[in-house]
């Protein structure tokens, strides 16, 4: 299987040029997130796209208090980019003092992407479900997942009901809320994510092989025959990413 995921920063790697040797050779499509667009715009320079390894356009909710004023800056890049992230809204204490700004800035970027065809968004919901899936629910058009998913069964359900893909990493399976949730969620919704370096950041370990362990992992825990989970998650990445 050509592992793909969905969410990796790879420009936070220590052995930038290695990280991305591992992932050409192990042809692991890769989604690259971006914290910030003048990141974005610099790592389109200095860390080559390739078949297997493409650049997503973001601004991280938690950046938005330091980095308020990069809308116009995303704007002018959208037309560069297919896939967007990470982007969203973080709700906890810690970035409350920009919640109104994060709200204004997603529902900004939903809005521009809503307008125009096949981007796929890779988004933070920290804190945020029910803002998050209200706001989705007024821009239908573009292809969203929810990145390191960690709300309720019911704000999940609301989410599905919209489309939305769920992208799953190992850590999200060591708590024991988080995996009852991860377990509501149909199989063809499933993507794998690495969000490294948060939840992996072994920069020495092949990351296919870190993919694998997710994969069975995630098929023990919700007690599905690994070989028809692998198959379903091939039918995933082509339906929702083409690849």
């Amino acid at each position: 299987m050509k592992y793909l995921d969905t969410h990796c920063h790879v420009d936070l790697a220590k052995n930038r040029k290695n990280f991305i040797k591992n992932i050409n050779e192990q042809q692991i499509y890769t989604i690259a997130v971006s914290n910030l667009p003048s990141l974005f715009e610099k790592n389109k320079v200095i860390i080559p796209e390739s078949k297997y390894l493409k650049h997503a356009l973001g601004y991280h909710p938690e950046l938005v208090g330091q980095f308020p004023n990069q809308l116009n800056k995303f704007e002018i890049q959208l037309t560069k980019a297919r896939y967007i992230g990470e982007i969203g809204i973080d709700g906890s204490n810690r970035y409350k003092a920009s919640l109104s700004r994060q709200i204004e800035i997603f529902e900004n970027i939903l809005w521009l992407c809503d307008e125009m065809p096949n981007k796929v968004l890779t988004i933070h919901s920290r804190k945020s479900e029910n803002l998050i899936t209200d706001m989705i629910m007024k821009y239908p058009n573009s292809k969203k997942i929810l990145h390191w998913f960690s709300g309720d069964i019911k704000q999940l359900e609301k989410l599905l009901d919209l489309g939305c893909y769920f992208s799953i990493n190992k850590s999200m399976l060591s708590s024991s809320s988080t995996l009852s949730v991860v377990q509501k969620v149909p199989l063809e919704r499933i993507l794998l994510e690495s969000d490294f370096p948060f939840a992996f950041s072994n920069e020495s370990t092949y990351l296919s092989e870190y993919l694998l362990d997710v994969t069975k992992t995630i098929a023990s825990k919700l007690h599905v025959n690994l070989d028809d989970f692998v198959k379903q998650l091939m039918v995933n990445q082509r339906k929702l990413l083409e690849v």
